[in-house]
């Protein structure tokens, strides 16, 4: 178990959450542990990060075509981590990711991105969350 520092509505909405302190599981720490390596550049040292912030900060304003792909092969990276890092754990079906999938990448300036993606655990149970960076 992971301690709860991400917090998901029923809309999807991402919230930090470091005043209460208490720990995750299910779903939710799934949901936290694809929601932090979306706003991760890659470590080598964990092995983790894909590399979505440097994605978008490269990113030419203008050229939406092309930035959606790189948000794609970020969110593909993301998955192959996560699935990766989990393979010798012992977690629970909601726990174990099968699939990220990207459902939108949008910017309306081309700086800011709203990226919304659903995760369905090994159980088959799925949710779907948005970052904005």
């Amino acid at each position: 178990m992971d301690l709860k520092i991400v917090s998901v509505d029923s809309d999807g909405t991402m919230a930090f959450n470091l005043k209460e302190q208490r720990l995750t599981n299910g779903i939710q720490q799934l949901l936290q542990e694809v929601s932090v390596e979306l706003l991760s550049n890659f470590n080598a040292v964990t092995g983790r990060g894909s590399n979505l912030p440097t994605v978008l900060e490269a990113a030419i304003p203008g050229d939406s075509t092309t930035t959606q792909g790189s948000i794609a092969g970020a969110v593909q990276t993301a998955q192959a981590h996560v699935i990766s890092n989990q393979q010798e754990a012992d977690l629970e079906p909601d726990e174990r990711l099968a699939r990220l999938d990207l459902l939108r990448a949008h910017s309306d300036s081309g700086i800011e991105w709203d990226i919304s993606v659903q995760v369905t655990t090994a159980a088959g149970t799925t949710a779907q969350t948005t970052v904005t960076l």
